[in-house]
Parts: structure tokens; sequence; C-alpha cells
């Protein structure tokens, strides 16, 4: 009694550290500093389209501003960007549109605070806490190992079926990050691209599992039959 309950507290346990893994997995493959960059400088350089900015005289603005300065500070709250007097002067007009942009979009991609190295080490633990969970499932019924595995994998697998409320959800979730990030910054099709590569992905590897899992449920059950078969061979030939 003790180990069936053992066993269906690993079942359950395996199930939630299986999608746990695929969503992280899924969002590791995508989501990294050139995605978020990408998204950032297309923003920007959508926005600069849109209100026609003119670098050169913004340029001279703040070289004016700068008189008798050693640093200046434009906009306000998220919004504010600090900048050198040298630097600035250093840089030149020539070179100031992408020294800007590129200066948002660092400011930018800082507030977001996308920790990439708490991404990997999630996705290592779910690895090995799905690993550690299959084989003591398997150790607890070594002889139901197909049919237990199949019906928790099918049961994680399942949720394919969801992926496109997974991507709405996802989206919502990027578009608000990349708002309070950058301020001013427009939804981009940036976002609408790495959100529907992710969730191509969850739907992709959800599908696999569930896949994994009806194969282990088939052979189970031409284990099961295949016995039936032989046993009933035995007992004509007796």
């Amino acid at each position: 009694m003790i180990i069936k309950v053992i066993k269906i507290i690993l079942g359950i346990l395996l199930i939630f550290s299986l999608i746990g893994f695929v969503f992280v997995y899924s969002i590791s493959e995508n989501v990294n500093d050139n995605s978020i960059g990408k998204i950032i400088n297309e923003t920007i350089n959508s926005k600069s389209n849109e209100t026609n900015t003119d670098f050169g005289d913004s340029y001279d603005s703040l070289i004016n501003e700068c008189e008798g300065k050693e640093s200046i500070i434009i906009g306000q709250g998220k919004d504010s960007l600090k900048f050198n007097c040298l630097e600035l002067k250093s840089i030149g007009k020539d070179n100031f549109e992408n020294y800007f942009k590129e200066k948002v979009s660092g400011e930018a991609q800082t507030r977001l605070e996308v920790n990439y190295a708490l991404i990997k080490n999630w996705l290592l633990i779910l690895f090995f806490a799905s690993l550690i969970l299959t084989l003591g499932v398997i150790i607890l019924d070594w002889k139901g190992t197909f049919v237990n595995l199949g019906i928790v994998y099918t049961i994680s697998g399942i949720l394919f079926m969801f992926s496109g409320m997974t991507k709405k959800i996802m989206g919502d979730i990027l578009n608000k990050k990349i708002l309070d990030a950058g301020g001013n910054l427009d939804y981009s099709q940036a976002i609408i691209n790495l959100v529907d590569k992710i969730g191509d992905k969850i739907f992709s590897n959800f599908l696999i599992i569930f896949i994994i899992g009806i194969l282990f449920l088939v052979i189970d059950f031409s284990i099961v039959i295949f016995k039936k078969i032989k046993k009933r061979t035995v007992e004509n030939d007796n």
C-alpha cells in the first residue's frame, strides 16, 4: 500500500517536472541576449522612423545643454537617459544616431533583468529531477515500467493541445515587460516572431513527450497481448 502511494506521488511529481522542463527548455532555445536585443532595437528603429527623429538637431541640443556640465539627464523616471558630455563630444554628430540607439537598447535590456543563467540552472534542475523521478518510478515497479511511464508521459504531453493559449499569454507578458523596460517602445513584430517560435517549440516538444507516452503504452499493450498468446499456445500444446 505504501509503495503504491509513493509510486503515485512520484508519478505526479514527474508530470510536473516534465511539464516544467519542456516549458523552460522551449524558452531557453529561443530567449537570449540576441533575441531580446533584436526586439528592443526593432522597436527603437520603428519609433524613430514614425516620429521622423532628426538626430542631428538632437545632438546639437544635447551639446548646448552640456555647456559647463560633466553630464546631463534627459527624460524622467524610467524613460530617463544619462549622457556623459565628454563622451557626447567625442562621438560627433555623424555617429550620434547609432550611439543613441545603442544606449537606449542597452538601458532597456538592463531593465529587463532577464537572468539567462537562472533559466539554464532551472533547466538542469528540472532535467535531473525528471531523470531521478523516472528512475524512482521504474525501481518501485519495474514490471509496470512501460504502462507507468506511458501514463505519465501521455498526461504531460497532452498540453501540446494548449500551445495556442500559451502563445497569447506569453505574448502579453513579454510585451508588457518590453514596454516597462523601454518606456514608450511599441509592440514589435519581433515580439510576435519570438513568441511564435517559443510557442512552436512548446507545441513540438510536448507533442514529442505525448508520442513517447503513447509508444510506451503501445509497447506495454503489445507485451500483454504477447504473453496472453504465448500462454494460450502453451495451454493448447498441453
